[in-house]
């Protein structure tokens, strides 16, 4: 498959199941799109599916102008460090990795070398919480209570790493940072209880007190019988703002479904920053910002947190 002239060439460094998500959407937005997959079975699907170019590993890329990082967490600091070189935009799947000084070095190194790292937080970017910050801000005062909640349709596919072995990095962290680009204040301190599903963790519900006075409760779910749900309530002395209506009707088996425009916008957004367009998408220090409340829920949770009220100031 050959490049045609005027088509920006991204690079998605995994197949699975957000990475062939990104890649359908890239084509579909007029992309060359080279995908690495080393499954052979795998990468014979995506390529008889969306038409586009796969190949084993990094070393048989083409020449590209961005690279959307899709792998496991635990790869995400070798898989982008070894991009730096190529000069190119990298957009990393969130999070940047399972420890905020891990990640906040990566960062540096991109930094150093002069490319965009941008991470994959593109819950930004769904137009009911897009909605939700604008009228937050329009009267900021007015609230002191707000929830998040996000219930996954079904476990993770067999042989799925998470994150960190974490739920808070692996499925917390997208209302996390949601939190923190809405609100715009620090969290000043964090309560957490865990609940296990066998031998996962299934159920998290966190509280984070900010340091402008809102408390804010987030609650997961790993596993839920009515599908993918995703929704936030800001709770006012006059007014209650709640995103549910805004939300495309379900149900939704995964979150892939659940976040279709979302997922379609952030391609969309980083092939027109590819191109030299705004800088619109999660900055590196926003995934180190996100990691390190993540890090405060897992030491809350932790026995010694436990033992201090599961609450770390």
């Amino acid at each position: 498959m050959s490049t045609q002239i005027g088509r920006p060439r991204i690079a998605v460094v995994g197949g699975g199941r957000i990475g062939s998500t990104h890649a359908r959407n890239l084509v579909e937005l007029g992309a060359d799109v080279t995908v690495v997959e080393p499954d052979p079975a795998r990468a014979a699907a995506l390529s008889a599916a969306l038409g586009c170019r796969v190949v084993p590993d990094a070393a048989g890329l083409p020449d590209a102008d961005g690279a959307v990082v899709c792998t496991p967490t635990d790869t995400h600091a070798a898989v982008a460090a070894g991009l730096l070189p190529l000069g190119i935009p990298v957009l990393l799947e969130k999070p940047c990795t399972a420890q905020p000084e891990a990640s906040a070095r990566l960062g540096a190194l991109a930094d150093e070398a002069g490319v965009a790292l941008r991470i994959g937080f593109q819950r930004r970017l769904s137009p009911e919480y897009a909605a939700l910050q604008r009228e937050y801000r329009a009267q900021p005062d007015q609230f002191g209570f707000a929830v998040f909640t996000s219930l996954d349709g079904a476990p993770p596919p067999q042989g799925y790493q998470v994150a960190g072995g974490s739920l808070a990095f692996d499925l917390q962290i997208h209302d996390i940072d949601l939190v923190l680009w809405l609100f715009g204040s620090e969290v000043v301190e964090v309560s957490a209880s865990q609940s296990d599903a066998g031998a996962a963790a299934d159920l998290l519900v966190t509280t984070l007190t900010l340091a402008s006075g809102t408390v804010c409760s987030v609650v997961s779910k790993r596993a839920s019988p009515g599908g993918c749900q995703a929704y936030a309530e800001l709770i006012g002395s006059r007014t209650l703002l709640d995103t549910r209506p805004l939300t495309a009707p379900g149900p939704h088996p995964d979150f892939r479904s659940r976040f279709a425009a979302a997922y379609r916008a952030e391609m969309a957004a980083f092939l027109a920053f590819v191109e030299g367009g705004p800088d619109e998408l999660p900055h590196w220090r926003d995934a180190v910002a996100a990691e390190t409340v993540c890090a405060r829920i897992d030491e809350a949770l932790s026995p010694a947190g436990a033992n201090a009220g599961a609450s770390v100031g």
